[in-house]
């Protein structure tokens, strides 16, 4: 896949995405990609004025790269899936990187389930064999929307995190998620077996390089 952002075009204009997505004609996952997607396209157009024609590519379906000029490469991972018995989180991120690992990630994550939420009080990521944690609380994740599908809430919610914890984090593929919120104790999420080989792909592919 090949992309071509105008300089001119993003001097000279400001781009608005309108879309309206039909909830029953596209899977949660999709949807989420999709969303991902306009997040890392906003965010490519709104803080690199100056962003050279970019080329992007893709990782078999794990991520797409952006070419910004003198920031290096912006990585898109695309949703990674974490269950729970009643409900199911996904989460994608988005980085640049250059020389040095110095900068922060940004972590979008989607929760699918019965209760809608509002708030988050606090979001732990934890790798039990290296014995990592990283843990976010409410005054620093952001609440983005929520909406119905069917019987089921759909809330989205978006933090950063430091890209050094981040890089540490993917060499292991075994990773859990808690979230504790206003309308429940704490929940556990578990990485799916299909997200734990993504990540280790993701750690050959990206993060070992760095």
């Amino acid at each position: 896949m090949l992309i071509l952002l105008d300089k001119g075009f993003i001097k000279n204009s400001i781009p608005i995405l309108h879309i309206s997505i039909f909830t029953y004609k596209m899977s949660f996952l999709k949807k989420a990609i999709l969303l991902s997607s306009l997040f890392c396209i906003s965010f490519l157009l709104t803080s690199c004025g100056g962003i050279k024609p970019a080329g992007g590519k893709s990782g078999k379906n794990l991520y797409e790269t952006f070419y910004v000029g003198e920031e290096g490469m912006q990585y898109f991972i695309k949703p990674l899936i974490f269950e729970n018995r009643d409900s199911e989180l996904l989460l994608d991120i988005t980085f640049r990187h250059k020389d040095t690992v110095q900068d922060s990630a940004t972590l979008n994550f989607s929760i699918k389930g019965k209760d809608l939420i509002k708030q988050i009080d606090s979001l732990t990521l934890s790798n039990n064999i290296n014995n990592l944690i990283f843990s976010v609380h409410s005054a620093n994740v952001e609440y983005m929307f929520a909406e119905r599908i069917k019987n089921e809430y759909v809330t989205r919610f978006s933090t950063k995190m430091p890209l050094v914890e981040m890089q540490k984090l993917f060499k292991n593929s075994e990773w859990k998620a808690n979230i504790k919120a206003e309308e429940f104790s704490t929940k556990e999420y578990v990485s799916t077996s299909s997200t734990q080989k993504k990540i280790q792909k993701l750690n050959q592919n990206i993060f070992f390089i760095f």
